[in-house]
């Protein structure tokens, strides 16, 4: 492998697995701006659909919007847009984001799962 394609895959795996924010957008988007740009996007990608990255960079929003389910249907078309394309280091840099997403999904479900039986055991207490 030359030197030029490993720091390629080095610098995919750092843009797509470290930082998750989509270029110029804050990490709450205002409902219309949001809207907006979400129905830009769709707009871009019905106009190529073939475009991975359309893909990765709604998913990104949809992911700051804390809307998962979105966000890993757009990350896992993306992925295959770059598999298909041959590009292995990404998709593989967007198959490790979306477990990421997938554990940070679950760390919430804890969390609200600790608070539901931290308030079971207080009624409990008060019986």
């Amino acid at each position: 492998m030359s030197q030029i394609t490993f720091m390629k895959k080095i610098l995919l795996l750092l843009v797509f697995v470290i930082p998750i924010v989509p270029f110029g957008l804050p990490n709450q988007i205002p409902d219309i701006q949001y809207n907006k740009t979400i129905l830009e996007y769709e707009e871009k990608i019905k106009a190529n659909p073939a475009d991975a990255n359309l893909y990765y960079e709604l998913g990104n929003i949809y992911y700051k919007e804390k809307q998962y389910q979105s966000a890993l249907s757009y990350f896992q078309k993306a992925e295959e847009l770059y598999k298909y394309k041959g590009d292995e280091a990404t998709a593989t840099a967007i198959e490790a984001l979306k477990a990421k997403l997938l554990r940070e999904q679950f760390d919430e479900l804890e969390k609200r799962v600790k608070i539901i039986e931290d308030k079971l055991i207080e009624i409990e207490r008060k019986k």
